[in-house]
């Protein structure tokens, strides 16, 4: 429960980032609730009582484990709060305050302030770039590029007319939008094949099996491995053990080549 309590917490951090946003959406709900127009009361509350009703859902480790299980993968979760309507009430609220000022200068500078404070409450959108990698000109990590380039290399000098690799996950959606022909078992949703998501669990599995491995990638024909050695011996040592032919290294991952006709 804990666990998943740290998760939902983490999972509204990533959203939120250092800006205010959401803490300015979360007063204008406020306000809806106790001020405004008596005319617009019914208006007010069915928008501030979804977004209540959306929080609780959001926050509820039941509603969350469910979610997190058939609907949006937990490391996705933020994206739930996407379904806040985050723009749309800051404006409205900001519109209704503004409106109800008798005097015209009034409602000018009022105008000026809540720009100011919503610009405020955000970040630069120039200064978003993650500077703890260096993404070359393709905006991907660097070893997504190298490994591509390496393995494109290899599979000719082999003759290999197809490559199907299989990759860590965090690799995964890099790979795909670098090179398209570069074939992979699975994506970030793994199918309902069997013989796929064995391959899956033996590829992430927390300790390297690489006999289970090497038969589950010679099973789903993928001649090509990417796997997190961290200049580790033993697993290099492992996989070549198995038939796995390094390549090159990258960073910390190792590219293998492996051929499928072996035992």
């Amino acid at each position: 429960m804990l666990t998943l309590l740290d998760k939902i917490k983490t999972m509204y951090q990533y959203y939120d980032g250092t800006g205010a946003q959401l803490l300015l959406f979360w007063a204008c709900v406020f306000l809806l609730l106790f001020w405004g127009k008596t005319e617009k009361k019914t208006l007010d509350k069915f928008i501030a009582g979804y977004a209540l009703m959306f929080l609780f859902i959001y926050v509820c480790p039941i509603t969350a484990g469910v979610i997190m299980k058939f609907c949006v993968d937990e490391d996705v979760y933020w994206r739930m709060l996407w379904m806040l309507p985050i723009a749309p009430v800051v404006a409205y609220v900001g519109t209704e305050m503004i409106s109800v000022l008798p005097l015209k200068r009034k409602k000018i500078g009022a105008f000026v302030f809540a720009v100011i404070l919503i610009a405020t409450a955000g970040t630069n959108v120039f200064q978003l770039l993650n500077t703890e990698l260096d993404l070359g000109n393709t905006k991907l990590p660097l070893e997504v590029e190298g490994i591509c380039v390496a393995v494109k290399e290899d599979a000719k000098s082999r003759k290999e007319e197809e490559i199907r690799m299989v990759v860590p996950d965090e690799l995964a959606p890099y790979i795909r939008q670098y090179d398209g022909t570069i074939k992979m078992p699975y994506g970030r949703k793994v199918s309902n094949k069997k013989k796929v998501q064995a391959l899956h669990r033996a590829m992430n599995a927390e300790k390297l099996r690489s006999k289970v491995l090497a038969r589950r990638c010679r099973k789903n024909r993928c001649n090509y491995l990417v796997y997190n050695v961290t200049n580790n011996q033993e697993t290099h040592r492992l996989l070549e053990k198995r038939g796995f032919e390094l390549v090159t290294s990258i960073g910390v991952y190792g590219v293998y080549y492996l051929n499928t006709e072996g035992e």
